[in-house]
């Protein structure tokens, strides 16, 4: 009971700090990107639907796949708990395409 209490706090949170990065967009500072980066990492580590949603944007995006990629290598040690939420939203190898 008390986990689920506190997911969807931090859904919530996460969701109106996404909608007040969206609006900070049009400021000169980027402050914009960086709460929508934080907001996306807190919805990542509490909702499945949004880890599905990462992966499939990981598999139809290569270069997202990458920049995650290395965000995964550089809060390894620091986050592990979102860089664990991170590496389970890496896409499947598919070796039949080898040609």
């Amino acid at each position: 009971m008390r986990s689920s209490v506190m997911r969807a706090v931090v859904t919530v949170v996460a969701l109106l700090v996404l909608a007040l990065g969206i609006v900070a967009l049009i400021s000169p500072i980027p402050i914009g990107i960086i709460l929508i980066g934080i907001s996306l990492s807190a919805l990542v580590c509490v909702s499945d639907t949004a880890k599905r949603l990462l992966k499939i944007v990981r598999t139809k995006y290569h270069i997202v796949n990458i920049k995650i990629h290395s965000l995964e290598a550089k809060i390894e040690k620091r986050f592990k708990y979102l860089s664990d939420a991170f590496m389970q939203t890496r896409p499947s190898v598919d070796n039949e395409k080898e040609d």
